[in-house]
């Protein structure tokens, strides 16, 4: 992969532009009606989430979007950006989460079985 697509494929996956946006006019009173409010709305969601929810609630969150993308791997996007999905919220609640023993041990191994994004 060239630099430039390897780029692009990061910002897509470590930072989308649409997940640090505030979420949409129509969508706040929903948010809100879940506990967030407006200084939620300036950081990205998976942080709101963090504060929120907290760290057990966002390791789940991240094991269950790692399975997402290393099920649907190359059926959406292609799958390069896909595995790199899967290996960021992997490499996110390993880093952020708290989760159950067991389960950590498994997302740490499957960290270490998603293929390389190339």
């Amino acid at each position: 992969m060239e630099e430039r697509e390897a780029s692009a494929v990061s910002e897509v996956v470590n930072h989308p532009r649409h997940y640090n946006l505030p979420p949409p006019i129509k969508s706040r009173p929903a948010l809100s009606a879940l506990g967030f409010h407006t200084g939620h709305f300036q950081e990205e969601c998976i942080d709101s989430m963090l504060t929120l929810f907290g760290p057990r609630a966002v390791f789940w969150f991240c094991l269950i979007t790692t399975v997402k993308y290393l099920w649907r791997a190359g059926y959406k996007a292609d799958a390069a950006t896909d595995y790199a999905k899967a290996r960021w919220y992997a490499e996110r609640g390993l880093r952020d989460g708290k989760g159950a023993q067991m389960w950590r041990f498994r997302l740490a191994d499957a960290l270490k079985e998603i293929p390389d994004a190339d």
